[in-house]
């Protein structure tokens, strides 16, 4: 199986590739925090540290500190969100991920 592109920022549709979807639900998307739990290990001070969810650029920028800030595409489409712990997550959840790799490991 060859990806799109090397990097990618998305949960991919059910029926275009059911490995490549489960793959990423099961180990590239950052479960709900904040509100939904407040005592996940990822929050410090009542916000969470990885900063989740993401903005959704339209385009990949360099931020202010030099960190690449990938494009993030809004959900239209239903089959491509993931519902974790009753919690409804789209692709501002997922963690910068390369699909080959993902699914071979």
């Amino acid at each position: 199986m060859m990806s799109t592109g090397i990097i990618l920022v998305k949960i991919t549709n059910k029926g275009d590739d059911l490995i490549r979807n489960e793959a990423v639900i099961n180990f590239m998307i950052h479960e709900p925090c904040d509100t939904a739990n407040a005592s996940s290990p990822c929050m410090v001070k009542g916000k969470c540290s990885k900063f989740v969810p993401k903005q959704c650029p339209f385009e990949i920028v360099l931020n202010g500190n030099g960190f690449v800030v990938y494009r993030r595409r809004e959900v239209i489409d239903k089959s491509c969100v993931t519902m974790i712990n009753g919690v409804e997550l789209d692709n501002k959840f997922v963690v910068v991920y390369n699909v080959d790799l993902v699914v071979k490991y």
